[in-house]
């Protein structure tokens, strides 16, 4: 008979995994219709367009994912503190939002912004709302993952055939950014709908101005951590667009989403053993967490081989002949992916339990710098073939910087309890 504990890790695990695994598959899948359809150069204007909106819905998600769920797992649905909480939240997504739109408008009126013509802003509005009002944190939270995952399941797949019967042509960019768009905006609003009906005391959902602006404060590190992920990867596709085209970006994208796909499958994994290592003592989270991650190492090593000897195959058999040079391209990124994998499950399983994120955050952050600055010069002289180098290199020095880090993290916890 399995320990409560190891059910509810159990049954997180297989939830966050099939999400998880939308979240990568769909995307590929995407990426074989745009990509035949549009050719390299306008699959890549896709690829820069949603990745610079992505980097917009993760300054105003802000790790909510993250302390939004821990908060939640803490209370009963007929506990007034929840709705006051999730008001608490949606005010501050509500105000990240409009410094987002602030900024995009000066943007545009200074004339940073020429690439996106007037035609291409309501559906990437669309797919902004849908990704940075999502709250996937709150069912999360409340262990009730079964039907938005099943929601989810529907819409893209739905979205999948919309795009394989309408999108045919380099002309049809328009159509398919409406398509992606709409589905997760139509998740969004049905979900949203759905957590209002789980809370028994609706109308303490209020707006707080000045709640918002402390929770704002208090998820900083967890913000830098888990945003500086999703900025280091979206934000290497909108810098290598910015500086090598659309064409460049366009070669890069499918090989990123195929390594990303592949690193991405210890998420679900890690996020579901966070909450019972976080109660653990510090010295038994560090040596459970780095046996934990010299397993995800191995596991990347048997990954890396497979996509450095099948991974041309693989890239032509998805996205078509007319991708050739991502072919190159993959051989030297498959290399990334032990590391990654270690880095990641480092983070969610040593820092992030003994309360030392914002050590890792600090390193994130360094590196997703580095990948966007010294990635980008490069890349200009080099092409996509410049970032792929620039992140493996970045990756390699992180992950050497992460194990130190544990390691005094390690002698200093030791260090106290021997003082204890």
């Amino acid at each position: 008979m399995l320990k409560p504990v190891n059910k509810s890790i159990m049954s997180n695990s297989f939830w966050l995994m099939v999400v998880h695994l939308l979240g990568y598959i769909v995307p590929v899948v995407e990426m074989a219709i745009l990509g035949r359809a549009l050719g390299p150069d306008g699959y890549g204007f896709i690829v820069v367009s949603l990745s610079a909106v992505l980097l917009m819905s993760v300054f105003v998600e802000y790790g909510f994912n993250l302390i939004g769920a821990r908060e939640v797992a803490r209370l009963k649905p007929d506990d007034p503190a929840l709705a006051v909480w999730v008001g608490d939240i949606f005010t501050a997504k509500m105000m990240l939002s409009l410094l987002v739109a602030f900024s995009v408008a000066a943007a545009f009126l200074m004339g940073l912004i020429e690439r996106i013509s007037v035609e291409y802003l309501p559906p990437l509005v669309l797919y902004f709302l849908g990704l940075a009002f999502s709250p996937f944190w709150f069912f999360h939270g409340m262990n009730m993952m079964l039907k938005p995952v099943f929601l989810n399941i529907i819409l893209r797949f739905v979205s999948l055939y919309a795009l394989w019967c309408f999108v045919e042509a380099p002309d049809d960019i328009l159509l398919a950014l409406y398509i992606m768009a709409l589905s997760g905006f139509i998740n969004a609003i049905v979900t949203t709908a759905w957590m209002l009906c789980k809370i028994k005391s609706i109308f303490d959902v209020k707006i707080r101005i000045r709640s918002a602006v402390k929770i704002i404060a208090s998820g900083f590190s967890a913000f830098l951590y888990k945003g500086s992920q999703d900025f280091s990867a979206a934000g290497s596709v909108v810098v290598l667009g910015g500086v090598s085209g659309d064409l460049q970006a366009g070669y890069y994208a499918p090989v990123d989403k195929l390594v990303r796909s592949a690193t991405g499958l210890s998420g679900p994994i890690l996020t579901a053993l966070y909450p019972h290592l976080s109660v653990q003592s510090k010295l038994q989270a560090i040596h459970k967490g780095l046996l934990i991650s010299v397993a995800f190492f191995l596991m990347g090593v048997v990954g890396s081989l497979i996509f450095m000897f099948a991974g041309s195959w693989l890239v032509e058999l998805i996205v078509g002949s007319d991708f050739s040079e991502s072919s190159y391209l993959i051989s030297a990124f498959a290399l990334l992916i032990p590391f990654r994998m270690m880095n990641q499950s480092l983070g969610m399983t040593i820092l992030l339990p003994v309360g030392k994120e914002l050590v890792g955050a600090r390193l994130l952050v360094a590196a997703a710098i580095g990948v966007l600055a010294i990635g980008g010069y490069v890349a200009s002289h080099t092409g996509a073939y410049g970032m792929v180098l620039t992140q493996l290199i970045l990756e390699f020095f992180l992950c050497i910087s992460l194990l130190l880090s544990v390691y005094f993290i390690r002698k200093a916890a030791a260090k106290t309890e021997c003082n204890t």
